[in-house]
């Protein structure tokens, strides 16, 4: 059975879809200073080493993304 509003973006996140947002700059500034690039593809630019965040996003649930970055996979560096 499908629900409504299944699998929409949780409002808490509904920010990081507004590409103005503050939440947006920030990212961008973490994905630099974190050079996330060098194995990432992010906005259709970088290395595709690994994941290819592009492509990912939309599979997973904005909660899914926010635990994938708060308990990053194996092998990947540690960011407080």
């Amino acid at each position: 059975m499908d629900l409504a509003h299944s699998g929409m973006v949780h409002p808490r996140h509904s920010w990081y879809v507004d590409p103005h947002s503050d939440a947006v700059e920030e990212g961008e500034k973490a994905i630099k200073m974190f050079a996330c690039r060098r194995c990432h593809v992010v906005g259709e630019k970088g290395n595709d080493l690994a994941t290819n965040l592009d492509t990912v996003a939309p599979q997973r649930s904005s909660e899914a993304l926010e635990e994938a970055v708060r308990e990053p996979a194996v092998f990947m560096p540690l960011f407080p």
